[in-house]
């Protein structure tokens, strides 16, 4: 496998040191229907509490990332189909050679233009991942993935949970009863 290119290593050297504050955030939801290769993205409409939150999200995780890669705990590596990659290891895929993720994930090139998550049965039976978007000031987007599974609803997941209150979605601060 041959090392990944400078640029690369920018690339990401830029991404944990973007001062998050100053970045748009943004989350898309996909859903593929049945018989579909392309996923259907909608945005979720968020409070500036819930912005936050997920702002804070990514920069816990691109904390925990940048303190090890100074480190040198960290290994960029491109990425191979079968490979199942360790803790300590960031793999790089070149979407000019899978054309097929390409066009699945084309749409939210223009995410500020997609329609807003209505809560459709539908779509919720078919949600396989979401995406957080950040847009720095002036430069291109970056977009972290999250597969989405029904154990990530509320009655199953440990983590923190949102809600759609009049026009928006918030995070639930107050103790509810499932």
């Amino acid at each position: 496998m041959s090392e990944v290119s400078a640029e690369h290593v920018d690339v990401l050297n830029d991404i944990f040191t973007l001062d998050l504050r100053s970045c748009d955030v943004a989350i898309c939801l996909a859903s593929i229907q049945q018989g579909e290769a392309i996923p259907i993205f909608v945005r979720l409409d968020l409070s500036l509490g819930l912005t936050q939150t997920f702002r804070e999200v990514v920069s816990l995780l691109t904390e925990d990332y940048r303190k090890e890669w100074q480190k040198h705990n960290i290994l960029l590596r491109y990425y191979a189909p079968e490979s199942k990659p360790d803790d300590y290891e960031i793999e790089l895929l070149d979407l000019t050679q899978y054309n097929t993720i390409s066009k699945q994930i084309e749409p939210l090139v223009s995410f500020q233009d997609l329609g807003v998550f209505e809560e459709e049965e539908e779509f919720i039976a078919n949600l396989r991942f979401y995406c957080i978007i950040v847009k720095p000031p002036n430069n291109e987007p970056i977009y972290f993935y999250r597969s989405y599974t029904h154990k990530k609803m509320l009655s199953k997941s440990s983590f923190f949970a949102i809600w759609r209150g009049q026009h928006e979605y918030d995070r639930v601060k107050v103790p509810i009863f499932l």
